[in-house]
């Protein structure tokens, strides 16, 4: 994975994401934030007819000076919830030009700047093969460069087991918020269980798969090194050969799917080559 992953163009992309985000204006997921809950700053929602049993202290004057007719005002009260960002750091990741690493870094940053400028709270997180690494929750768009920091010199490492890394997260990680999952999930382990404990304890779950796109011209006699494992085997790789590949990623992605579809998560797939950008709007469009 190159050491420079948020370059100049990335960081002005990134300042400009808030003007994006903007015209998806309420979209439920505008800025990271679950509304309609404890806590929180108090919004004007509406004016409705006064009723019997109603405070007249919620009566606005004003309007029944105009219309000679008793209205209240309605108000919700708006809670950000904490977000927390999980991202795949294990040596699979590191393949594919760019790197599946660096649009899950990329986006993460994305997903973790569209919050702080909401004024949430955010906690990102490395995992591999059942370690988390915590970045410590924080507030304010100020301090992204310091996420950037974290994901940007945390190298990748060790093997996948995402159902490990889930369950440590759960086991650390009190109380509710958001989550967001960023992973190529190639784990040959049964994940899918660990996935629904993440669902039950957290409502608000998005899976970001990040696959590898495959270049037109891989066939013929290469040298393989296994990602995970770094041993190395020489190869030919035919038309057959590249269609497998293409049939289990797409069984991959049915698994998925289908997780998403029964337990009502967000899903979004994504190449290597897509931009980050993309990613956010999936998720603030629901397309996902």
């Amino acid at each position: 994975m190159p050491g420079k992953i948020f370059d100049d163009d990335f960081i002005r992309e990134l300042k400009l994401l808030p003007a994006f985000v903007s015209r998806f204006r309420g979209s439920k997921r505008e800025g990271l934030r679950v509304s309609k809950d404890r806590g929180g700053r108090v919004e004007f929602k509406d004016f409705r007819s006064f009723s019997e049993g109603d405070d007249f202290r919620s009566i606005d004057w004003n309007v029944y000076a105009r219309t000679e007719q008793l209205f209240v005002k309605e108000f919700t009260k708006d809670e950000r919830l904490p977000v927390y960002i999980l991202v795949d750091n294990s040596r699979s990741m590191d393949f594919g030009g760019p790197s599946k690493a660096v649009l899950a870094r990329r986006a993460a940053c994305m997903f973790a700047y569209m919050a702080l400028a909401a004024k949430g709270e955010v906690s990102v997180a490395l995992f591999d093969g059942g370690t988390v690494r915590d970045f410590p929750p924080v507030t304010g768009p100020e301090r992204i460069y310091e996420v950037m920091r974290f994901l940007e010199n945390t190298p990748v490492r060790e093997e996948t087991d995402i159902a490990r890394a889930v369950t440590a997260f759960l086991d650390k990680t009190k109380g509710r918020g958001v989550v967001l999952l960023v992973s190529d999930f190639l784990d040959e382990r049964d994940f899918c269980g660990a996935l629904a404990r993440l669902r039950e304890r957290f409502k608000d779950l998005t899976l970001v798969f990040v696959s590898e796109k495959l270049p037109e011209d891989l066939r013929g006699a290469f040298q393989l090194f296994d990602s995970e494992t770094g041993e190395a085997m020489d190869a030919v790789v035919t038309e057959a050969d590249a269609s497998r590949y293409l049939v289990l990623e797409g069984a991959l992605v049915k698994k998925l799917h289908d997780f998403a579809v029964t337990h009502k998560t967000s899903f979004i797939a994504a190449s290597n080559t897509d931009p980050p950008i993309g990613i956010v709007k999936a998720y603030l469009t629901g397309q996902g």
